[in-house]
């Protein structure tokens, strides 16, 4: 009886490990299809963000497939029950994991922060950008030869009974969970600020606020898995390793999700016509937010001399600004947030000679500014 209940309870493990693994990479995966729906829908071309969220996928389905591999060998087991072959082959898995872990996280953030070089056009964010981007590569590089020369000689990461030294796995973990929750932060963070400056509705600052702000879950799962690092024991790693690795598949998948929530928004658009959620005044607020810009249009007045004009009818004109994309090209709605043309009135005095008054009359119109 007892044998038969400690074999229910490890079918029971293995069907919640499995449970927790394959919903997260079915919704990483949805995701990224939605994401490139999204794109073929708003007749948008695909960008280095695009195939670097692709390539993040395909690294979430090896995460998922070394994580199998080492629950059929007995992951969250006493290190004691687990026959010394199953113990190889879950260290030389884990020994995978972590180098698949590190450049699924670096490929997902540097893909954020390429799309927000496409979103936001002021020159000092982008350098901000591709600073974090050099930043997040380099760091990933490194921790990708320490991961892959922790041990002299290599196998014996995966083979303790093989002469030789290690590195401390625990201080390892640590020492990528701490700069990696950091960066998450400043990736995060970064446009927030840019979207308070925005001229629209509080609505909307809210709306893109929160679109944004979903990544924050990527940190309370990097924070967790951090404090299940902690308890890690290379002498048990078969039962220790059990959280940290299934909070790993799921940082990493949650990551590569909130990478693709900004670009659904033409998706969203559409399900909300479908279901007759938007109607005739939002369409109009929709249309005036079109205008919203940073900082207040200005207009400059100067007078000419009829002689210097180039056109040969003048009419009374009305002050018109152009409309500015309300989104992206990512379909992110950053309405306006940056208008390339201005506009200047143009006070043209025409001189009458009717035989009743000889005093100019003046029509006014407004051109496109030089």
């Amino acid at each position: 009886m007892a044998v038969q209940a400690s074999l229910t309870d490890q079918q029971a493990m293995k069907a919640e490990l499995y449970g927790i693994d394959i919903t997260f990479t079915v919704l990483a995966v949805a995701s990224v299809a939605l994401r490139f729906w999204a794109r073929h829908h708003s007749e948008a071309k695909c960008g280095w963000d695009d195939w670097l969220v692709l390539v993040s996928m395909f690294l979430v389905f090896i995460n998922f497939a070394l994580n199998a591999v080492m629950i059929e060998h007995g992951l969250g087991l006493q290190a004691a029950d687990v026959p010394l072959e199953s113990l190889f082959t879950i260290g030389k898995a884990i020994y995978g994991d972590e180098i698949v872990y590190v450049v699924a996280l670096a490929t997902i953030k540097v893909a954020i922060l390429v799309m927000y070089c496409r979103v936001f056009v002021l020159r000092s964010f982008k350098i901000a950008a591709w600073i974090l981007s050099t930043i997040t590569v380099v760091w990933s590089l490194m921790f990708i030869f320490i991961c892959v020369f922790q041990c002299s000689p290599i196998p014996r990461a995966w083979n303790l009974t093989i002469p030789g030294k290690c590195l401390n796995l625990r201080a390892v973990f640590i020492g990528n969970a701490v700069p990696n929750i950091v960066t998450d932060a400043i990736i995060l963070c970064m446009p927030l600020y840019h979207v308070w400056k925005l001229h629209v509705r509080l609505a909307q600052r809210l709306a893109l606020t929160g679109i944004f702000l979903l990544g924050a879950f990527v940190i309370v799962a990097s924070i967790y898995r951090f404090t299940t690092v902690l308890q890690l024991n290379p002498m048990n790693l078969s039962y220790t390793l059990k959280t940290p690795t299934t909070w790993s598949h799921v940082e990493v998948s949650v990551a590569l999700i909130s990478a693709c929530l900004p670009t659904m928004r033409p998706l969203l658009v559409k399900f909300l016509r479908l279901v007759g959620v938007q109607g005739s005044t939002n369409e109009r607020s929709a249309q005036s937010a079109g205008r919203a810009t940073i900082g207040t249009p200005k207009s400059n007045k100067r007078r000419i001399p009829t002689s210097k004009l180039e056109f040969s009818v003048l009419e009374e004109g009305r002050d018109e600004w152009p409309e500015a994309k309300r989104t992206s090209t990512d379909e992110v709605p950053l309405n306006g947030i940056q208008v390339r043309r201005s506009y200047e009135q143009i006070i043209v005095e025409v001189p009458r000679n009717d035989g009743w008054n000889n005093n100019p009359s003046k029509s006014e119109a407004w051109y496109p500014g030089r």
